[in-house]
């Protein structure tokens, strides 16, 4: 992790420098350790997966609430990271569907933007438009 956050303030040439926010970078790492749960039951079956995010997941997704609502309170309205904490909370019962239900795969959503399996694809002539 320190590899990353020195390469990302490494000043490149006519770039200005990134700074890492302290709160994101513990949000991604939270958010890192339930990839990590749930690609260590990638293939096992819903009860499993369900006993597993029950025991293992649910305890950081609940201190990833609680740490998100505490950063929150600290941020300024128009901060962006106030307008993502608030994006996710407003949609806190999609975020944890997977908590409730072992037949959700992938059951972290992905960002905005990102391919997902469940969105479908635009097809080629789609694509050229």
């Amino acid at each position: 992790m320190a590899d990353i956050e020195e390469n990302a303030r490494r000043k490149a040439p006519g770039k200005k420098e990134i700074t890492l926010s302290p709160i994101a970078v513990e949000v991604v790492r939270r958010i890192d350790a339930l990839f990590e749960i749930e690609r260590s039951i990638n293939g096992k079956s819903p009860e499993e997966r369900l006993q597993v995010r029950q025991t293992l997941s649910r305890p950081l997704v609940e201190d990833l609430q609680v740490y998100m609502r505490e950063q929150l309170a600290k941020l300024s309205r128009g901060h962006d990271l106030s307008k993502a904490f608030n994006y996710i909370l407003k949609r806190w019962a999609s975020f944890t569907l997977f908590l409730e239900d072992g037949r959700v795969s992938n059951a972290i959503p992905y960002t905005a933007g990102a391919a997902s399996p469940h969105r479908p694809r635009a097809s080629r002539r789609e694509q050229r438009r």
